[in-house]
């Protein structure tokens, strides 16, 4: 008997095309999922040799939420449109593998005519690398008190 809730998005596929008409967002599903995103591809509309810039910008609000524990790291974020994450060019250099974990909204704009498609998957917080970067699925059942 599967327990649907309990697999939620268990490395769910993620993909989106932003153009520089057309941004898009990345919204958490919930506050325990991630986004891990690996790949940017330039798509076929690109004019010969045009460089197109992906940028992200990330939430003010989230920004307060977190405080003083992001304070200077997700400034530069917010000014105009963002970080550029990746620069395309069509015929050199189409696609780019990223390693973008997001665990909070995210706006991917761009810049030129070609668009970008972002390729990436859902990864539940229980998978989520710790610091010594070994996975944790469930620490609490491993340690076991010797009393």
């Amino acid at each position: 008997d599967m327990d649907g809730a309990s697999m939620g998005m268990h490395n769910t596929f993620w993909g989106v095309v932003a153009t520089s008409s057309r941004p898009v967002a990345f919204i958490p599903p919930d506050d325990d999922t991630r986004l891990h995103i690996s790949q940017a591809t330039l798509g076929p509309e690109a004019k010969k040799g045009e460089r197109v810039l992906l940028y992200v910008k990330t939430s003010e609000e989230d920004q307060h939420e977190y405080g003083a524990e992001v304070e200077g790291t997700l400034n530069e974020a917010h000014k105009g449109n963002g970080v550029i994450v990746c620069s395309l060019r069509e015929g050199q250099n189409e696609s780019v593998a990223l390693d973008i974990l997001l665990d909070q909204y995210a706006e991917f704009s761009v810049k030129g005519t070609g668009s970008v498609h972002l390729v990436g998957y859902y990864l539940p917080a229980e998978e989520l690398p710790s610091e010594d970067g070994m996975l944790d699925y469930d620490s609490e059942d491993d340690d076991d008190d010797d009393d």
